[in-house]
């Protein structure tokens, strides 16, 4: 067989495929629907929150400069609490939790890992079924910190959306650090 022949073989093989070729191949109709419900940009998507990865930096920054932070043996856990929102500003809490958490994380660079309620559900789910684990709870937990929470309030004052987060222990409720950041007004859009 000649080059010829084979070049000759190939085109037809590729226009019987389509890949030359698109007529007779039915194109999609674009649909309209009368119900169709508009979304505004950036709502639900990585655009909306957008003054969130220089608090979330800040955040982790002071965190780690905590000594009792610092001096733990072990990548201490930090459980977030869900966001409490005392504006009128609507809000989807467990988006924001999520991505909270996401930026966090991967800000705090194995130094600290942030978990949130929905994380610890799913561990505690795939994990149910091993031997032996409520005699883990048992173990000494000497180079462990104690667990801490991170509360996060949305808060207005004098015309001005906050974010305020408190990092506390949660047995004692002490207080380890408070942080208040502004927010920019288009960060719900």
């Amino acid at each position: 067989m000649t080059r010829l022949g084979f070049s000759y073989i190939l085109f037809v093989l590729a226009l019987l495929s389509g890949c030359v070729s698109e007529q007779g191949r039915p194109r999609p109709k674009p649909t309209t629907s009368s119900s169709s419900v508009v979304v505004p940009v950036g709502h639900g998507t990585a655009l909306q929150f957008r003054g969130l990865a220089p608090i979330t930096d800040q955040i982790v920054n002071e965190i780690l400069m905590l000594n009792d932070i610092s001096a733990s043996k072990t990548t201490p856990h930090v459980l977030l609490s869900p966001v409490i929102n005392q504006t009128t500003a609507s809000v989807n809490a467990q988006l924001l939790i999520g991505r909270m958490r996401v930026m966090l994380n991967s800000k705090a660079r194995n130094k600290l890992r942030f978990l949130d309620s929905a994380m610890i559900r799913h561990i505690e789910s795939q994990f149910a079924e091993i031997p032996n684990a409520e005699n883990r709870k048992n173990l000494s937990t000497s180079n462990h910190l104690e667990t801490v929470v991170l509360e996060s309030r949305l808060v207005k004052q004098k015309e001005v959306i906050k974010f305020e987060f408190i990092l506390t222990k949660l047995s004692s409720r002490a207080v380890f650090w408070k942080g208040m950041y502004d927010i920019s007004p288009d960060f719900f859009n």
